[in-house]
């Protein structure tokens, strides 16, 4: 008995608290076949955390990739003139509380859908920071933003509709952000004819 209480106790080391929360004063009292049995309760309490947490995780999963796909279906089906590619370039972003030269990056976009992208900063650097944006189409207006509900540190670029069928250059600038320029122009969808003057 006392060797399986060894066993059990031994998956506890480190833990400055007692199994099930009991206090002290009550635990110091427990006979080693309660403690034993306290143990087990914690272990089994333990395991049921573990399994919920692996079947949320699980869940999370299996919702992101129907959103992906959800995504990547629209893509392959809007309109012209519902779908714009960017292109981040020659910029810098606030990393880790400094103006960090970055990688270029595209941004594929959706109107009126919220996509995340990702800030690398460049391979010259040997730590490289990174960061995570949030840009939203809003048929005139683009919003890249810090944060999902678009409201904090954001750079907004406005174009017409014959802006982003020529493709539209321009610059950005938040340097609690991002600096640097951006190139955004509609995608071709297939059936469209549409040719544009530059």
């Amino acid at each position: 008995m006392k060797y399986l209480f060894g066993l059990i106790a031994l998956v506890f080391i480190g833990c400055s608290s007692n199994p099930l929360n009991i206090p002290d004063e009550i635990w110091n009292n427990m006979s080693e076949e309660k403690k034993i049995e306290a143990y087990q309760q914690q272990a089994q309490l333990n395991l049921q955390r573990e399994l919920n947490r692996q079947k949320e995780l699980e869940l999370k999963e299996k919702e992101e990739q129907r959103q992906y796909e959800l995504l990547e279906y629209k893509r392959a089906n809007a309109l012209y003139g519902d779908r714009l590619q960017c292109v981040v370039y020659d910029a810098s972003a606030n990393l880790s509380k400094s103006l960090r030269a970055i990688e270029p990056f595209a941004i594929d976009l959706l109107k009126n859908e919220i996509v995340e992208f990702k800030i690398q900063q460049d391979t010259s650097s040997s730590r490289r920071y990174h960061s995570y944006g949030y840009a939203k189409f809003e048929g005139q207006i683009i919003k890249l933003c810090q944060d999902k509900n678009l409201s904090s540190r954001c750079v907004s670029i406005v174009g017409t509709y014959m802006d982003f069928a020529k493709g539209l250059q321009t610059n950005i600038n938040n340097h609690d952000f991002i600096v640097g320029k951006i190139r955004c122009e509609f995608v071709p969808t297939s059936g469209s004819n549409i040719i544009i003057s530059r």
